[in-house]
């Protein structure tokens, strides 16, 4: 990160140039703030705020990360806006601390059970005769279905169109400038609610931060947790966070399913607390600690001390296993019997589980004995360097809204973005010769 230093001049018209050269640092940190990337994570446990730099070929540099606790946030839909604004602040406030960068605008994540999944097929006629493809085209093949399934309490959070297919004969994956007198495609809408979606919005800038973009958990996620040939030969994301399970497949790099399972890491520990009668925080720690528990543990009964009494109880490993295992089971049936996901199957090769729930004890030989397909736990897996703090699963998304940020930055990027630091020196010289020459 470059960093740039006041200088006081003392000379006639020091005020003058002070006044002037900081202007000019001013307008210049607004420029190198331009060309950085912040992102926010906000989960129910934890509200997470990342800031990084582009450095070319999709590499970036992490620059500041900030970490707070959430309030204000049940099962990823807001409760409580004011909460919610005040963890996003600490959160902020955290991250340009340890960036020396000020954040204006930020891409945030979105999950709850207000969002649901559409996948359908849409046909335009373009023409009676083969005509060329434009984007409009494109864009109108999309708004019929949208048309169609959006009512107007709800709004769109993704919309993605693939398989295009021109006159009823070849598929490809970007129609516009080809022939064609009818085209088709497979589209995939997620949508929320209004309500629920403006909340989230109007939460994070009460915190005197614009937001650009939304993106589902489990589609951030991806994009650090998966693979390039993942990604295109086709895997499930299953990404478990406190209090919900967020689903998306992937397929040749388009998202053709999402979905969110209202079951979380809570849950395993408000079933270990109830069934055993302890405290939140010791049938936290023995839910962490179940899979190591089983591996070195030669007792199938450990001794356990109590962080609210310092009280010892003697604990089955064997009955704490299952408590975790009917949850587990719970949480595949509801993604297998309230989802189409079994549709998907032949079409994916791995499932990736990810989030800060994902190595709960059972799930991943349950999930693959069940699927019948490799089953691996994911970790953000980039280019780029990254701190430790963002190198385990509970890091997969907001690593991947950092990655989601550059892909969407390409596509978008503004002449200000496109600026050098030849440029920028060369208007620092022109300000040296015109109040010292």
């Amino acid at each position: 990160m470059i960093k740039l230093t006041k200088v006081i001049f003392r000379n006639k018209r020091g005020n003058l140039m002070n006044k002037f050269f900081s202007t000019a640092l001013n307008k210049l940190k607004k420029l190198f703030s331009g060309r950085v990337i912040a992102v926010i994570d906000i989960g129910t446990d934890k509200v997470k705020t990342v800031v990084a730099k582009p450095s070319g070929d999709g590499f970036f540099e992490i620059l500041g990360y900030g970490v707070a606790k959430s309030k204000g946030l049940r099962r990823g839909t807001v409760v409580d806006m004011e909460d919610l604004s005040k963890s996003v602040a600490i959160s902020v406030s955290e991250a340009e601390k340890f960036s020396d960068t000020q954040i204006d605008s930020v891409v945030i994540n979105i999950s709850g059970d207000h969002l649901s999944s559409v996948n359908t097929k849409a046909t335009l006629e373009l023409a009676s005769f083969p005509k060329e493809v434009t984007d409009e085209d494109r864009k109108k093949l999309e708004s019929i279905i949208e048309q169609k399934v959006v009512g107007v309490e709800r709004a769109i959070v993704h919309r993605v169109a693939y398989n295009y297919v021109l006159d009823g004969e070849s598929i490809v994956n970007n129609p516009v400038g080809m022939l064609a007198s009818t085209m088709s495609a497979n589209i995939h809408l997620l949508v929320g609610r209004l309500g629920a979606i403006d909340a989230l919005i109007r939460s994070v800038e009460a915190a005197g931060i614009k937001v650009k973009d939304v993106v589902f958990d489990a589609w951030a996620s991806s994009m650090s947790a998966l693979s390039y040939t993942e990604r295109r030969m086709g895997a499930i994301l299953v990404d478990i966070g406190d209090s919900k399970t967020d689903v998306a497949v992937i397929k040749e790099g388009n998202l053709i399913y999402s979905c969110v399972i209202p079951i979380g890491g809570v849950n395993f520990t408000n079933d270990i607390a109830s069934v055993l009668n302890l405290d939140f925080k010791t049938a936290e720690h023995l839910k962490k600690n179940l899979p190591n528990l089983m591996e070195s543990s030669k007792q199938d009964s450990i001794e356990v001390k109590t962080f609210d009494s310092d009280e010892v109880v003697r604990v089955s490993l064997t009955y704490l296993r299952s408590i975790v295992e009917a949850r587990v089971s719970e949480l595949i049936d509801m993604m297998l019997s309230s989802t189409s996901i079994y549709k998907f199957i032949p079409f994916v090769n791995t499932v990736v589980i990810t989030g800060g729930s994902a190595k709960v004890w059972g799930l991943k030989h349950m999930l693959g004995k069940s699927l019948n397909l490799h089953v691996r736990y994911g970790v953000p897996s980039v280019d780029s360097e990254l701190p430790e703090e963002l190198k385990n699963e509970d890091a997969s998304t907001v690593v991947g809204l950092v990655c989601y940020s550059l892909i969407s930055g390409k596509k978008n990027r503004s002449l200000e973005n496109r600026m050098t630091l030849a440029s920028i020196f060369d208007r620092i010289r022109e300000l040296f010769d015109r109040y010292l020459g």
